[in-house]
């Protein structure tokens, strides 16, 4: 039997004249708010980026200067970790290198002259630190952008070199103070806003409490084998599960969306193929390195944490995530976005 429509078309165009209506109106008020929370190192930034870019903001030629940059200061720190690392029997690096390397100025470090760059090719071609990157690179838990951005160093270094998107969306800035993008969505304006998730940055979280259409809430996946840079005894994923767990019981959120994005699912599927989901949740009874019932057991426990939650509890959405895969963001950007704009048509209509 077909579906049919009883609604004589008099009726329909009343009823889209009314949403239409509906959301002019809302275009001229203030911006719908959508808050992006998590704690260090979830990935935040990178989510921010690809709904600009979704929303056809492109990145201007300064904002590409300032992330080369910030690509040398990202290598210079995967360098510093793969300089200390050495073990005795290792391969070491070439006295020269280390030596030069001791002797930089800290100015230098962060922001390199030509000299410094010079330096930073030389050291990672060097056979020691290629070395130590193959045996150390997972337990040292370096900048997830490390492969990326040594595998193109030479092309790094040349003058012209600006950073593409994929560079951008990899390279590791951490978030201090307040990032903000606005976005057209079906006549309606959204405010993204993004604040730092270390815990130093925490405390600006609440001046952004008020009127929240929805969170959204990143948690890395990879986090339950990795820890807290500002507290190395603390858990990544137990961090994140406190944090969640304070966020969903706050009241200034009742009335928001709810949306979880468990990110870096890319990491966590190649880590827990040597690392089990075991060395944080000790009570998982799963198979420990399945990567597939894994997640599946991540997403109940943040499921069970919202069950107190006024709109949540009935709707919770949950999306497993890579944030620096383009094509599949856009695609996962755009559903929020609706979810954002159709919750706020059903509450008025």
């Amino acid at each position: 039997m077909g579906l049919t429509c009883s609604s004589s078309s008099g009726e329909f165009n009343h009823y889209n004249r009314r949403i239409n209506a509906i959301l002019a109106s809302e275009s001229k008020n203030l911006p719908m708010k959508l808050l992006l929370l998590g704690a260090g190192e979830s990935g935040k930034s990178t989510v921010l980026k690809q709904f600009r870019l979704a929303d056809n903001q492109a990145f201007s030629t300064k904002e590409r200067e300032r992330a080369k940059r910030a690509i040398f200061a990202n290598l210079w720190d995967s360098l510093s970790s793969l300089l200390a690392a050495e073990e005795e029997g290792e391969l070491p690096v070439r006295p020269e290198l280390r030596q030069s390397y001791e002797a930089l100025p800290r100015k230098q470090q962060r922001e390199p002259g030509l000299e410094t760059i010079r330096l930073i090719a030389r050291l990672w071609k060097d056979p020691g630190i290629q070395s130590r990157l193959t045996t150390h690179g997972s337990k040292l838990e370096l900048l997830e952008s490390t492969q990326h951005f040594s595998e193109k160093i030479d092309e790094i270094l040349k003058s012209e070199y600006l950073p593409t998107d994929e560079d951008i969306l990899l390279l590791r800035v951490r978030t201090i103070g307040i990032n903000v993008i606005q976005i057209l969505e079906q006549r309606t304006m959204i405010k993204i806003i993004d604040v730092g998730g270390q815990r130093s940055e925490r405390r600006k979280w609440l001046s952004h409490f008020d009127d929240v259409a929805a969170v959204l809430f990143l948690v890395s996946l990879s986090g339950y084998a990795r820890v807290v840079h500002e507290a190395e005894e603390t858990n990544q994923m137990a961090e994140a599960i406190g944090v969640f767990t304070t966020i969903v019981n706050e009241k200034s959120f009742f009335k928001s969306n709810m949306i979880l994005f468990l990110n870096k699912c890319d990491l966590s599927a190649k880590m827990i193929g040597t690392t089990p989901l075991t060395v944080c949740f000790q009570d998982y009874e799963g198979k420990e390195n399945d990567y597939t019932e894994g997640v599946e057991y991540i997403t109940e426990l943040f499921q069970d944490l919202v069950v107190n939650h006024p709109v949540a509890k009935h709707k919770f959405y949950v999306h497993v995530t890579c944030a620096v895969d383009q094509a599949a963001m856009r695609l996962t950007t755009g559903t929020v976005k609706h979810i954002c704009v159709s919750n706020i048509l059903t509450s008025m209509i």
